[in-house]
């Protein structure tokens, strides 16, 4: 065992070496793991420890035991592929048994071409998982904790060449297959029979997954040849936002004998009800029936041959995103006597086990996609809407998370057609309030949402202060973002906008937001575009036209705010084409220190134009509050401290990291902390100081200056 998980992580480690050459931003080669601890008790307590013969999961009882660990390296880069995955557990022993040597332990193992660069046709050969069923080996994938009898007969993997195409609006998924046999590695010994495999996926909408799979083979020396028909169809239904639904149905046939025209046949159906609690809790209920009276696939030597009906009830707590604990209780019933009870046997068999099972990778975030504009009304949340209709046309799951029309009737014609979250409504001060329903997203998990309003305060009381904050915890469930906002919104721009437009906007969005996004779109109009539209009526209503037209929508405010937009987008193409470019390693890279004091006005400007700045050259970047003896505790201004207070959270909320250091000498302070950091530029406040401050101050500012240059660090006087 142990040999065998050096191995494993000896290929993973040289695969990484031969392949970590590639510098491509992809990283083609990821490695991952899993694995899935167990406790079953059976309440027939064989004396065995073992689950009847026709289960092969999570078959052993009354100890712990180890169901599926495994350690994977994939690989996929333009038009290759491959995966390789070396494992242990209970399930590789009993499904495994009759493969040889190291094949025991390979639970994956295949590469694969794309045949077309227009189409997505791939070529896989190797050893993986079945094309038939909807249930997989991995636990943590399937709805309950146990497979269904139906699976647990049918093959989990699978060896030889598949050719598999799926379409352009990935609606529909078509392979067929060139297979070693029945859940095969090694064909049986004296068989040059060949088997077929054919899979048909149809999902005609988001909610519901069609899937027909079917096999053809011989799984016996040639000498007894007898030929295999079998067909496994089934559905996935997404009935409403908590409630889903799984039909399945086998039906096989195989010959009496080699030659034969009579057939012995087998049929399985299954059904599954998945109640979803919340974002981290969900019931799956399972009735099934499997039938097998020649003992095809299960021999049971009865007079009834195998006829056993099951019921099962499973409850899911998902930890993290990584981890999941589950506990089931699965009820047998057969026709005749076939489970050991003690000595004995019995018509019935009841199990309760429990579960933890644990995957290890890189977590993928969803993307986020910000459309920007200069002023409300130039189109952001109709070219959202736009969008959102072309991808639900090339079959993705997009869904309309948030979205504000105010009342713009050609805004509200786009909403019609797109599948809409409910809003969450909260009563506060009285009235009732809609947000966005943060929960239902991350429960419904769809490829794309729309969230509307990105600088949005939400109600006091929810679990994030602001709607930027929610759109985080969506990228972090790997859901792709779709979001707008105007410039105004921007932290470290507020200045600019507040001298264009004469207002302070209160709701603002930190840098670092525009910087995660992957895509910033700026929707632009002409001054006279916008203004016309106004006048039209298509941004508010008739009777704020002309208070609009005298304040905010004047000519010249609408030119120096597109310019703003303009260069906000502009600034952040180059930021991303200048991460993707390759850098020079001798080169130092940037690091920004802002040095603020407990002057709130002075100490906000330095922070907006540290970010500004910090956002231009994509660095890291730094604020550093010295406090003196006179500024502790006991002696600075509560007012003070509340103003400190907050500017440490929009600089942090901005992307910087807060230094607090306790000195009596400011200069020697910002040194010390510049020389620790590997500062390349510090940011300082104009001083505002009387001829005899300039004079008892000249020389500490000179000492300053001094200690940078000779560290060649610049200095940035900010007015």
């Amino acid at each position: 065992m142990k040999k065998m998980f050096l191995t494993a992580i000896s290929i993973c480690l040289a695969m990484g070496l031969v392949l970590a050459q590639d510098k491509s931003e992809t990283k083609p080669l990821t490695i991952s793991g899993y694995a899935e601890i167990y406790y079953g008790y059976d309440f027939n307590k064989p004396t065995n420890n073992t689950r009847p013969s026709f289960l092969y999961s999570f078959n052993r009882t009354n100890e712990v035991n180890l169901n599926l660990g495994f350690v994977k390296a994939a690989y996929a880069k333009n038009n290759i592929r491959a995966n390789f995955a070396l494992a242990a557990g209970s399930y590789m022993n009993a499904n495994l048994t009759a493969e040889p040597g190291v094949f025991k332990n390979v639970f994956e193992a295949n590469a694969g071409i794309q045949l077309s660069k227009k189409s997505n046709l791939w070529l896989d050969a190797g050893i993986f998982a079945s094309h038939i069923g909807f249930e997989s080996a991995i636990g943590k994938d399937c709805w309950n904790l146990t497979r269904s009898i139906l699976a647990e007969n049918s093959p989990y993997y699978e060896s030889g060449i598949k050719v598999g195409y799926t379409s352009a609006n990935e609606k529909w998924y078509l392979s067929a297959m060139l297979l070693n046999g029945w859940q095969r590695i090694h064909r049986v010994d004296g068989n040059t029979t060949p088997a077929f495999g054919t899979q048909i996926t149809y999902k005609p909408s988001t909610k519901i997954t069609l899937n027909s799979s079917s096999f053809i083979g011989n799984d016996k020396p040639d000498s007894v040849k007898q030929m295999r028909y079998f067909h496994n169809f089934y559905g996935i239904f997404q009935l409403s936002n908590a409630v889903a639904a799984t039909f399945g149905f086998d039906a096989g046939m195989e010959q009496q004998q080699k030659g034969s025209s009579k057939m012995n046949t087998w049929y399985s159906p299954v059904a599954i009800v998945k109640f979803s609690t919340s974002p981290k809790t969900s019931l799956a209920i399972r009735a099934e029936y499997y039938s097998d009276k020649n003992g095809v696939i299960i021999a049971s030597g009865t007079p009834n041959g195998f006829k056993t009906w099951g019921f099962s009830g499973n409850f899911d707590v998902s930890i993290s995103n990584h981890a999941m604990w589950r506990i089931e209780l699965r009820s047998l019933n057969s026709k005749d006597a076939i489970f050991a009870k003690g000595n004995n046997i019995s018509n019935n068999n009841t199990l309760l086990a429990t579960s933890l099972a644990i995957g290890i990778a890189k977590d993928k975030k969803g993307k986020l996609k910000i459309y920007i504009g200069m002023s409300a009304g130039v189109g952001k949340s109709y070219r959202m809407l736009q969008e959102a209709h072309n991808l639900q046309r090339n079959g993705v799951n997009v869904k309309v998370g948030y979205i504000e029309t105010h009342g713009r009737k050609e805004t509200e014609e786009l909403v019609e057609g797109l599948s809409i979250i409910p809003r969450r409504q909260v009563f506060y001060k009285g009235k009732l309030l809609d947000e966005l329903d943060v929960q239902s997203i991350l429960l419904l998990q769809p490829k794309t949402v729309l969230i509307d309003e990105l600088a949005h305060s939400n109600i006091p009381g929810s679990k994030n202060e602001k709607r930027w904050q929610d759109v985080l915890d969506v990228l972090e469930a790997g859901i792709d973002v779709i979001s707008a906002i105007n410039i105004q919104h921007i932290e470290s721009i507020n200045e600019e906008v507040k001298k264009i437009t004469g207002i302070e906007v209160k709701e603002r969005v930190p840098d670092k937001i525009l910087q995660l996004a992957n895509e910033v779109v700026n929707i632009d109009l002409t001054a006279d575009e916008l203004i016309a539209r106004l006048k039209e009526g298509k941004i508010y209503d008739k009777s704020k036209i002309e208070k609009a037209l005298t304040n905010f929508f004047q000519p010249e405010k609408i030119l120096q705010l597109r310019e703003l937009a303009l260069k906000e987008v502009a600034g952040q193409v180059e930021r991303k084409v200048d991460h993707e470019v390759v850098r020079d390693k001798s080169l130092r890279p940037e690091k920004i220190l802002a040095c603020i004091s407990t002057n709130h006005l002075v100490a906000q400007k330095i922070i907006r134009k540290t970010a500004r700045l910090a956002s231009y050259y994509n660095s890291q970047w730094f604020v550093l509050y010295v406090q003196q003896p006179k500024e502790s505790v006991d002696n600075i201004a509560l007012a003070a401290q509340r103003h400190l207070i907050n500017n440490f959270k929009t600089a942090t909320e901005s992307g910087a990291i807060i230094l607090q250091v306790k000195h009596h000498n400011t200069a020697k302070a910002i040194i010390e902390q510049c020389i620790e950091k590997e500062i390349t530029t510090v940011c300082i406040g104009k001083p505002h100081l009387n001829l005899l401050q300039i004079i008892l101050r000249t020389s500490v500012f000179n000492k300053l200056l001094k200690n940078l240059g000779t560290n060649d660090i610049d200095l940035i006087i900010l007015s």
